[in-house]
């Protein structure tokens, strides 16, 4: 583990907050991650997939750049443009 690993470790366990900003901060990574992957596996720009959806493309921007946190129905709509199936996990 890092030495920054580390000091994030410390922090989120000394301050219940920052330890639900981070977990948050968390999901929106990984909902942008699997938006990049799955449009860039399809081969879509980001305006072709927003087309699709009927968003703007500055929707599909800020879920990637991860600024929001899609809704579940958002990201059911993606996944199955892109032929996959939403699931949930616990973490």
């Amino acid at each position: 583990m890092s030495q920054t690993d580390k000091l994030i470790a410390k922090s989120i366990s000394d301050n219940p907050h920052l330890a639900h900003e981070h977990k948050m901060a968390r999901k929106k990574l990984r909902a942008a991650m699997l938006v990049v992957n799955l449009r860039e596996e399809k081969g879509w720009s980001q305006r072709e997939l927003a087309n699709k959806l009927n968003k703007p493309q500055s929707t599909i921007a800020r879920i990637e750049n991860g600024d929001v946190n899609p809704s579940f129905g958002l990201m059911d709509e993606i996944a199955h443009l892109a032929d996959k199936e939403l699931t949930l996990t616990k973490l």
